[in-house]
């Protein structure tokens, strides 16, 4: 817990400590003081910046053990333009310094990487990637059909590594071979794998599904390759091997997605608290809305989640809430909520969430 802190912790400080030291030199050099810039611009306009700063590079996986330069240059760059935007809005009396926003940014994105490469010298906690690497990956399906898939990635320009081929059914095995799917939690670590694409006319789609949230804390990325007569679904570059031949997943074994759903539950946590004086008399529970509010902030909770009994589809904090709504969970069957699980956490959207939280607030409180 103390290291998962120590990252977020660090960022703010860094970047706080550079804002310190930028608008005193920036207000000698154009103002003839240091002094210039009134003490609300530290105590209230740069720490708005560093939040804002800090969400967007949370959002493009900059928190994550394993983190690319690119993500983080992502990460700055989305939220200098939010920032950009909001400033834009704002009264003339209100807009302090364009120049020290500019600044900022890339002091903030310096700060970023010398404190990820720092911690991976000294605490071997973070992984920062300054080139971008060809994918090592697996194809899961017959034969037959993973040659098919194989041969359309050997086509394209750009073409990651073929690290082996992942068995159905016991269906075949070869030089390639190197495993089974139920095997792919194992396969994944073992041979740095990043990306699992399935052979969609080989294995049910809910045998798809269910092995990639199954496999929800391994940082791998999953594509489906449909059928022969489907094969271009999704092209968005002939350039790119991974938009030529597969369709895109957004189950909630990924990690964006997950942060995306973390992200929201802290809004939605920090509106529930705004509206508690008039949304308690909505609830059944007053006194486990408050504490239902508190899990999610702290993460012992999310808003809502995915619940299938005595099978878990996917490694999910408990929910408040499911997709199957509070008044009809008692009559149906085991399957029917699975079923309904399992499309939930298919495809994940955020709006999604948002329905289930209005349909059912109130039960909020438990």
């Amino acid at each position: 817990m103390i290291l998962t802190l120590i990252t977020p912790l660090l960022d703010a400080a860094l970047i706080f400590l550079g804002f310190f030291f930028l608008q005193s030199i920036w207000g000698i050099q154009k103002f003839g003081t240091a002094s210039y810039y009134p003490a609300e611009y530290l105590a209230v306009v740069v720490p708005v910046y560093i939040m804002m700063w800090m969400l967007s590079v949370y959002l493009s996986g900059g928190y994550e053990k394993k983190v690319s330069a690119v993500d983080l240059l992502k990460g700055i760059a989305t939220g200098t333009i939010g920032i950009m935007l909001i400033y834009a809005l704002l009264p003339e009396n209100m807009r302090y310094s364009r120049a020290l926003l500019l600044f900022g940014s890339v002091w903030a994105l310096l700060s970023f990487y010398l404190n990820r490469i720092t911690q991976g010298n000294m605490l071997n906690t973070v992984q920062v990637s300054f080139r971008k690497k060809k994918k090592r990956i697996v194809i899961a399906g017959s034969q037959a059909e993973s040659q098919r898939v194989l041969s359309i990635l050997n086509q394209v320009n750009i073409s990651p590594v073929l690290a082996g081929l992942v068995n159905w059914q016991n269906s075949w095995s070869g030089e390639d071979y190197i495993g089974d799917l139920d095997q792919l939690n194992d396969i994944v670590p073992v041979n740095r794998i990043d990306e699992i694409i399935f052979c969609a006319r080989d294995i049910p789609s809910q045998d798809i599904i269910q092995t990639m949230l199954r496999m929800g804390e391994i940082s791998v990325e999953f594509k489906i390759a449909p059928p022969e007569s489907l094969s271009v679904i999704g092209s968005n570059s002939i350039n790119t091997a991974g938009e030529l031949y597969v369709v895109n997943t957004n189950t909630l074994s990924h990690g964006f997605v997950k942060r995306k759903k973390r992200v929201l539950d802290l809004l939605v946590s920090f509106l529930l608290l705004l509206i508690s004086p008039i949304a308690v008399f909505f609830t059944r529970h007053p006194l486990g809305y408050f504490g239902n509010i508190f899990s999610v902030l702290l993460n012992s909770k999310t808003w809502v989640g995915v619940d299938a009994g005595n099978e878990p589809i996917i490694d999910l904090k408990p929910g408040i809430l499911s997709p199957i709504p509070a008044s009809k969970n008692k009559s149906l069957s085991n399957e029917t909520i699975r079923r309904l699980n399992l499309l939930y956490a298919k495809d994940y959207k955020i709006i999604t969430d948002l329905s289930i939280i209005i349909r059912d607030f109130k039960f909020l409180g438990g």
